[in-house]
């Protein structure tokens, strides 16, 4: 299987501090939890943990263009209906 390989800007370093390189490593498929909880803590950390990698390591304006992709991707999930208007 052929590795997908992409290599984005760090952000800046400040004063002493200093960006690390940073390598994300997405290898194993997601496994099938019979307990739905399971799934979700394991997505919930697994989504703390890369949103805090990306947030340490990106330019702020990355992170806020990357924000902004992520949900004009999802717009319609967010979609709120007040029930039917023609009633």
């Amino acid at each position: 299987m052929e590795e997908n390989k992409l290599e984005i800007y760090k952000g800046q370093s400040i004063g002493k501090s200093q960006t690390e390189d940073t390598t994300i490593i997405f290898k194993n498929e997601f496994p099938q939890f019979k307990d739905l909880e399971k799934s979700t803590k394991v997505f919930n950390n697994e989504a703390d943990f890369l949103e805090n990698a990306l947030n340490n390591v990106l330019p702020g304006g990355t992170y806020n263009a990357l924000l902004c992709a992520m949900l004009k991707r999802k717009q319609g999930h967010l979609v709120v209906s007040f029930g039917d208007k023609g009633k």
